[in-house]
């Protein structure tokens, strides 16, 4: 049998390709991660804010009032803040119990400082949405809520049926959403014009959702519009931002996205919700 000797040309990439790898300088960081701040007080943090003339920040609330890694906030119409808050990500310790949790906040002597907390529900595992709920979304009480919340999976429905500020029901609204990555999952809920609930997905997650009205998917990168009133769910693929992760909507209606990497996008066109669904809320 006639042997096959690698030729010169070979040899002399295998020997630039291991040259390469020796030459990387040891533990060297990505572009993207800078050096950590060497003082991660709050008081530190404040004084690195720039702002406009005639605003000021002030800190409302810390990791020294139970608000470890916040993932997202919402104001009521008492004016308390709601706050989804997740120890676990990006990953839970081995033989822990998940308890991550929505937290209410509450500036009782109204002095710019939170000073009273509730736990709505805890026990979640790295949740990356919420929303507060229309009143009609089924809660039995005027003074109780419904939160929308995004876990893994699952979109939950979560119910304060007596008005206590702390949960009594939840629901599964959907299941099927993707989990390819944790920090990628449904994240970023808010209220289009048209009454959809808006959640994002990153490229990792590859959903498959079971509705009333069919199958849904949404294999990569992309948002969701549901309509709580008709049941509707659409899915809708960006491609880019690969990892979309908010929306904010201008006075037009027109969709600005957010991605973990990449800057903020106009929606194109056909991202735009048409939908003539009568789900409006507001």
């Amino acid at each position: 049998m006639k042997k096959v000797l690698p030729s010169f040309s070979s040899f002399w990439l295998a020997w630039l390709c291991s040259t390469c790898l020796l030459a990387q300088p040891a533990n060297k960081k990505g572009i993207s991660v800078g050096e950590p701040p060497a003082d991660h007080s709050p008081e530190a943090e404040l004084k690195s804010f720039k702002v406009l003339d005639g605003f000021e920040v002030n800190l409302f609330a810390s990791e020294a009032d139970g608000i470890p890694n916040p993932i997202a906030i919402r104001w009521d119409e008492r004016g308390r803040l709601w706050v989804l808050q997740t120890s676990d990500y990006p990953q839970a310790k081995p033989g822990t119990v998940s308890d991550d949790k929505i937290i209410i906040l509450e500036d009782t002597n109204h002095d710019g400082r939170a000073d009273k907390s509730t736990v709505f529900t805890g026990g979640l595992s790295q949740p990356m949405g919420m929303e507060l709920a229309p009143r009609d979304a089924g809660v039995k009480s005027s003074n109780g809520h419904s939160v929308y919340v995004g876990e893994g999976e699952k979109l939950w429905l979560m119910h304060d049926d007596d008005g206590d500020d702390r949960v009594d029901r939840r629901e599964v609204v959907f299941s099927g959403f993707g989990t390819g990555d944790t920090h990628q999952c449904l994240n970023s809920f808010i209220w289009a014009p048209d009454g959809a609930l808006v959640m994002h997905q990153g490229l990792h997650c590859y959903s498959r959702v079971t509705t009333v009205h069919g199958t849904k998917t949404l294999y990569g990168a992309g948002f969701w519009h549901y309509y709580p009133k008709s049941g509707r769910l659409n899915p809708y693929p960006t491609g880019m931002p690969a990892n979309a992760w908010g929306t904010a909507f201008t006075k037009w209606g027109q969709p600005i996205m957010v991605a973990g990497a990449a800057g903020m996008f106009w929606a194109r066109p056909m991202e735009v919700s048409t939908s003539l669904e009568e789900d409006s809320h507001v």
